[in-house]
């Protein structure tokens, strides 16, 4: 990972993000094989089930940026489908937090999140001393 972040600030990039989806074996219930068919044994899996690997790549990637002094924000991408999912990528270290799914089972979570923000004392403390509120 730390060659992938300094070969991205070399070559002029502004921010990163580390995944979107993960390939698995999608199958249908009770042994009834591939869910997409024969043809496709596995699919890219987003929403919750990512959460914890989005948050331990924004997390490693954080370290790394902090410790190589890298100019580069990071975003934090993967299963974020609460307001409480943006807080903890924040907390693991992410500039920017990105939902897709999430939107698709909460199109309000935008606003669930500025109200859980605005009424919060919540502050991000991240391992590289950057932080604060709002």
């Amino acid at each position: 990972m730390r060659r992938v972040l300094q070969a991205a600030e070399r070559a002029g990039a502004g921010a990163v993000a580390g995944i979107n989806g993960l390939s698995r074996r999608v199958e249908l219930p009770g042994g009834g094989g591939p869910a997409l068919g024969p043809d496709r044994p596995t699919s890219g899996v987003c929403g919750d089930p990512i959460r914890v690997a989005g948050r331990e790549f924004v997390t490693r990637a954080r370290q790394i940026i902090a410790a190589d002094n890298l100019r580069l924000e990071l975003v934090g991408v993967g299963g974020v489908t609460q307001a409480d999912h943006v807080m903890e990528y924040l907390q693991a270290g992410a500039d920017i937090v990105q939902t897709a799914t999430g939107f698709m089972w909460r199109p309000n979570l935008g606003i669930d999140f500025q109200r859980l923000w605005a009424s919060s004392e919540y502050s991000v403390q991240r391992a590289d001393g950057r932080g604060g509120r709002g």
